[in-house]
């Protein structure tokens, strides 16, 4: 393999993404998680407590994937699509953070949340897991819009 496939001098592909550009085109989220300790059942239902001492958010989906390349030193540009919510711009904010991210990619639905996984955590194991999404088809127009935006990026890189 050569250079131009993204391979270095040794053939190691992660060394040959620095300075490359990848389109990242997939479905978007921001995985949340609220970690607790857990002293009681509750008096209302046969369920644990959880008392939240800690929560954090990080890009999931095919944004984790745009997060980890970015931090390979790719230049990613991202497709995919979002609500107009706060959710939104906490992954975008996130992606920011790792390196050369294109949000010009990242639709917005206002007719849908941005998807979110809630994991909630005790003693180190997953006790439940909240999701927020929608999975109805996306409408015509904004279907349209993505598979532009899918190709300029996938031009792009």
């Amino acid at each position: 393999m050569s250079k131009q496939a993204g391979l270095d001098e040794r053939g190691n592909i992660l060394d040959g993404l620095e300075n490359r550009t990848v389109a990242v085109i997939g479905d978007l989220m921001l995985d949340r998680y609220l970690r607790g300790d857990i002293d009681r059942i509750s008096p209302e239902a046969p369920v644990p407590v959880v008392q939240r001492r800690s929560e954090w958010h990080v890009p999931g989906g095919a944004a984790n994937v745009a997060r980890n390349l970015a931090s390979l030193g790719a230049r990613v540009h991202v497709v995919g699509v979002t609500g107009a919510d706060e959710a939104r711009g906490l992954l975008i904010d996130a992606l920011g953070q790792h390196g050369t991210v294109s949000d010009d990619g990242i639709l917005v639905d206002t007719g849908r949340p941005t998807t979110q996984k809630l994991r909630i955590m005790s003693a180190h194991q997953q006790i439940a897991r909240v999701d927020v999404e929608e999975i109805a088809p996306l409408a015509a127009d904004l279907e349209g819009r993505l598979i532009a935006a899918a190709a300029r990026a996938i031009e792009a890189a």
